[in-house]
């Protein structure tokens, strides 16, 4: 069956919905599905990742975050969610490696958003003993 882009939109719909009432596992299957079907549909794979890291599988995740990098790697929108999914598997190189590119090219608002979240994981990732 060949699926028209019209059917992969209604279908990713569906699929954004349970993301949005929390059901990622349901959302999962779906963008899974989407994303055979449509290996460059870069919606549904972003969309895949998303759901992943919401079910705190960062490695899955970055699985398709890289694969869209690996097709654009200018995009910064793919690079800020792989940069979440670094901090998630607390792999902070690779975290600081992608926020340092990101600071040169976002607007500083969202620079500071980054610097914010990184800031917490750290602290997350110090037990409170290490900072005395």
């Amino acid at each position: 069956m060949h699926w028209t882009e019209e059917d992969i939109y209604l279908i990713a719909e569906r699929g954004h919905s349970l993301h949005m009432q929390g059901r990622y596992r349901d959302a999962v299957i779906i963008f899974q599905g989407l994303v055979a079907a449509d290996p460059r549909n870069q919606y549904c794979r972003e969309a895949l990742a998303a759901s992943w890291l919401a079910l705190g599988e960062p490695a899955r995740a970055l699985e398709h975050l890289n694969v869209l990098l690996s097709r654009d790697p200018g995009d910064l929108g793919v690079r800020a969610r792989r940069l979440e999914c670094y901090l998630l598997a607390r792999d902070f190189p690779a975290v600081v490696r992608d926020f340092e590119y990101l600071q040169h090219l976002l607007p500083a608002h969202q620079v500071r958003r980054l610097e914010l979240s990184l800031e917490g994981a750290v602290r997350k990732a110090t037990p409170a003993d290490d900072l005395r």
